[in-house]
């Protein structure tokens, strides 16, 4: 079967044929692909960024951790009947640290990620941990269910901001963590401001979901409007990885205001820590996406697909995979999705 794998440390991917997985073992599932999403890792992963270089010590793998499928053989699994539709929560445990025998699983000492640390979605078969699959509604599109991945970092991240209706929130990165953010953020009852720089698609996606307050800083005048805008944001988050975007998110916030940093930074930054102190401000990390959230997450798609799927822009199928990167990485897809046909 055809297969995007990460085969060496340094930069690039390959398409290639491998074979497909063996019969599953019990408490694994083997899957059949419907759709993956290209996500922002999935790029820095290929260009071999400095975030991701530990991947080196489990190299080759097939990537894609955000991806909707079709159960083949679940052996002992009731629950996974053949052709149920499911998405995979990309997170695996060892079961046996301190912090699983305490039921602490985003804490696992071992935490693996499918499609990252393990065998992945773009291809078209894949074997994963049974109790990792979450069987989604008939109603859902398969287009709309491959979004539960990135929704529910998005999700995440809002309840660790704790918002409250009627809050200012400022989201620094218009790509689609920064968008489900500002979605549920919404969905909490904030006021939201959305950020990006050059970032003209993406700012498009958000203003066609009803969002008006959006700057693009490339723009001079946006620039300057947000600038006016110092000091008065309750909450801000910094989804986009840039270190001058985590700046400027401190310096958006009122006085005991919270800065969510979401986006993975590929090299240390410094903080202006006399602001942060002076300000009595919170700086809290958000990562990932705890398999606590995707039961809501997939009720709110289920809810209202028409609200997420604009997400998707980009479609094409894996033997064109790299045409969905080069989309990612110029910033011309908001979601772009590979089906194995």
């Amino acid at each position: 079967m055809l297969a995007l794998r990460k085969t060496a440390p340094e930069p690039g991917v390959t398409l290639m044929d491998v074979p497909e997985p063996a019969a599953p073992n019990p408490g694994e599932a083997l899957l059949e692909v419907l759709a993956a999403g290209v996500c922002g890792s999935d790029l820095h992963i290929e260009s071999w960024a400095p975030g991701y270089r530990h991947l080196a010590k489990v190299l080759p793998i097939t990537l894609g951790h955000e991806f909707v499928a079709r159960v083949g053989e679940a052996p002992g699994d009731p629950t996974l009947k053949p052709g149920t539709r499911v998405v995979v929560v990309p997170a695996t445990f060892c079961g046996k640290c301190e912090a699983c025998t305490r039921e602490d699983f985003d804490g696992c000492r071992d935490r693996r990620g499918i499609g990252v640390m393990r065998d992945g979605g773009f291809a078209r078969y894949a074997c994963v941990p049974a109790r990792n699959c979450l069987p989604i509604p008939v109603s859902l599109p398969d287009d709309v269910a491959v979004l539960t991945e990135p929704m529910a970092v998005g999700a995440n991240a809002v309840a660790e901001a704790r918002i409250e209706k009627g809050m200012r929130v400022v989201v620094f990165g218009p790509g689609t963590i920064g968008q489900g953010i500002s979605l549920f953020a919404r969905r909490a009852g904030a006021d939201v401001t959305v950020v990006g720089r050059d970032d003209g698609e993406r700012i498009g996606v958000l203003r066609s979901l009803g969002f008006t307050t959006l700057y693009d800083t490339a723009n001079p005048f946006d620039e300057a409007a947000l600038a006016a805008e110092a000091e008065s944001f309750d909450v801000a988050f910094e989804a986009s990885g840039s270190a001058s975007a985590l700046s400027a998110a401190l310096a958006a916030l009122r006085p005991r205001g919270r800065l969510i940093a979401v986006g993975i930074q590929h090299a240390p930054v410094e903080l202006d820590m006399v602001r942060l102190v002076r300000k009595r401000l919170n700086l809290i990390g958000a990562f990932s996406s705890p398999a606590a959230v995707w039961p809501s997450v997939l009720a709110a798609l289920a809810e209202t697909p028409a609200t997420f799927a604009p997400l998707v822009t980009h479609r094409y199928p894996l033997s064109e995979i790299e045409k969905a990167f080069a989309a990612g990485h110029a910033r011309r897809a908001s979601k772009a999705i590979v089906r194995p046909v």
